[in-house]
């Protein structure tokens, strides 16, 4: 439940939509059990009986209500035809409502699934480097993109299916009581049952999604890391490693997913063995009534058949929304991993909103270490503004860890850097980035124009004749 109310937040944007569904799949479930309450003056009028013929209770008067003026003595077929009328009217009005709940409930689901996987994005966008170093590629990407499409089953179970079916549920619930409570207590047996017989597999359901959603991401890392270093895997002839890489990754995922399809298989099984058991039970006291006691007619008893067969269909839906819904709850749970790391912006303590570099940067017995690994040690630097300084070192030796330190994208373990004697970490972290600017030593070109590759970070900020200007100095105005 702790994932429910965390994607509340998402829905009361969109609650016009969400009342809009409840309401139509409600007025339809009404309609619905309507309709096949008009069996019972029907079947009634079919075999020469009283059109209701049933004691006295809420069920009664309202057919009374509705039929009494169509029922006409002595004129059987002119009082089934209009029974008839009335069943079509009730159908096709619920099968509009259904139309109309659909509608709002699809449109729901894709706003909030909009929303979420904005938000997403929006927070990983602000988390700090170091979470992109500890977490693989693949697993972001999958988390971003195949997470967000698995949570949207949620909504989709829960908004449009799962209102429906418990809808339909609570109004056959409350004719079925209307017609005999003896037998709808019988009737209900089912809902214990089932609970007990599906506990367990859903438990199984949820661990195993979890699993499995860790397996996409793996397997997402391999093809993100072989398409991104394509010119390195050609080069040194490894496809056919990598192509061994991803085929274990694959296999792994496709086996859980078997194994959790089959597991999830069991519900409707289980459902439709101990509803029909139950179905057969409320059958046969039903029969005693009518031969034995004498309470209720034969009419009745085939509605109230009808109404505890019709149940059965919502009962699946909802008891396989279950199952369906681990695998959704389990993304969702990934989601909210990303959701909770907090951000830089959370993290800042910073609170100087005007910083300038005027004079000099220092660093200050500056140590660094990555978890237990330390690769600053008592870093002291002075450089002043113009300088040029060259950091020279092997590979590992910590060059690009001390330049990170600058625009603080990592926190010192130890002592400090300032700016023209201010401490960076009392700077507000824009304010500090603005006054940086860094040439990586990786190239990237984002799918947009030259540019605004070029002015990336300040659009509109530049003019053309100064963009060019830029590509010009950097000697890449010719092929452009």
């Amino acid at each position: 439940m702790p994932v429910y109310r965390r994607l509340l937040p998402y829905l009361r944007p969109h609650g016009w939509r969400m009342a809009t569904t409840i309401t139509g799949n409600l007025a339809a479930a009404l309609l619905d059990g309507f309709a096949i309450a008009l069996l019972i003056p029907f079947l009634n009028i079919l075999f020469h009986q009283p059109a209701v013929g049933m004691p006295s209770g809420w069920v009664s008067n309202l057919l009374n209500a509705t039929t009494g003026s169509q029922i006409i003595p002595g004129d059987e077929m002119r009082s089934l035809r209009n029974v008839i009328v009335l069943v079509l009217a009730a159908v096709v009005l619920k099968n509009f409502l259904v139309w109309i709940a659909g509608q709002a409930g699809a449109t729901l689901q894709e706003y909030v699934t909009r929303d979420l996987r904005n938000s997403v994005y929006r927070h990983l966008a602000h988390l700090p480097l170091g979470y992109f170093t500890r977490m693989k590629q693949g697993q972001i990407l999958s988390r971003v993109i195949n997470d967000t499409f698995e949570t949207r089953l949620i909504l989709t179970q829960i908004v449009t299916q799962s209102m429906q079916s418990a809808s339909l549920v609570i109004v056959y619930l409350v004719i079925l009581f209307g017609i005999s409570w003896r037998l709808t207590l019988v009737a209900l047996i089912i809902l214990p049952v089932l609970a007990i017989s599906l506990q367990p597999m859903l438990r199984r359901l949820r661990k195993g999604n979890l699993r499995r959603g860790n397996q996409h991401g793996e397997m997402t890392s391999v093809l993100q890391e072989t398409v991104s270093g394509i010119r390195i895997v050609k080069s040194f002839g490894t496809e056919p490693y990598e192509e061994q890489r991803f085929a274990e990754g694959s296999n792994k995922y496709a086996k859980s997913s078997v194994k959790l399809t089959r597991l999830a298989l069991l519900a409707q099984p289980i459902t439709e063995i101990v509803g029909t058991i139950i179905a057969v039970l409320v059958l046969w006291l039903g029969a005693r009534e009518v031969l034995v006691g004498g309470t209720m007619t034969g009419a009745t008893l085939l509605a109230f058949l009808t109404l505890v067969l019709r149940l059965l269909q919502p009962l699946k839906q909802l008891s396989q929304m279950r199952a369906t819904a681990q695998s959704s709850l389990a993304s969702a749970e990934r989601l909210f991993e990303i959701l909770d790391a907090p951000s830089e912006e959370q993290k800042d303590r910073g609170t100087r909103d005007t910083a300038k570099f005027e004079r000099e940067l220092r660093f200050e017995n500056v140590s660094f270490s990555y978890d237990d690994a330390r690769v600053l040690i008592n870093i002291d630097l002075d450089v002043s503004k113009g300088q040029v300084i060259a950091l020279v070192g092997p590979s590992g030796a910590g060059k690009s860890t001390l330049v990170d330190l600058i625009p603080r994208f990592y926190e010192p373990t130890a002592g400090a850097i300032l700016i023209d004697g201010v401490d960076t970490r009392e700077i507000r972290l824009p304010v500090l980035r603005s006054l940086t600017g860094i040439v990586s030593q990786e190239t990237v070109l984002f799918n947009d124009s030259v540019r605004n590759n070029i002015a990336y970070g300040a659009p509109g900020r530049y003019t053309a004749e100064q963009v060019e200007a830029a590509a010009r100095a950097g000697n890449a105005h010719q092929f452009i």
